[in-house]
């Protein structure tokens, strides 16, 4: 839960933010996209830029690390 929250903050921009986009109320299915990418974090690290490539997520390797980042951070606390 604490790499949701972590990751939720990280990448949320005040309405309009640079792209003008809106940010909505999580869907009731937000957190698998989440979980996912926790598991392979702690337990398939290799397969986790595959997975992000495969989700067709923008700037994959940028994007990896960043959640790493995040990662490793909620580790240490």
């Amino acid at each position: 839960m604490h790499y949701i929250l972590k990751k939720q903050v990280k990448y949320t921009e005040p309405d309009g933010g640079k792209d003008n986009i809106v940010n909505l109320a999580p869907k009731i299915n937000f957190p698998i996209g989440h979980l996912i990418e926790y598991y392979l974090l702690s337990k398939r690290p290799s397969d986790l830029l595959e997975y992000v490539k495969k989700i067709r997520i923008p700037g994959p390797n940028k994007y990896v690390k960043e959640i790493e980042k995040i990662f490793s951070e909620i580790q240490e606390s």
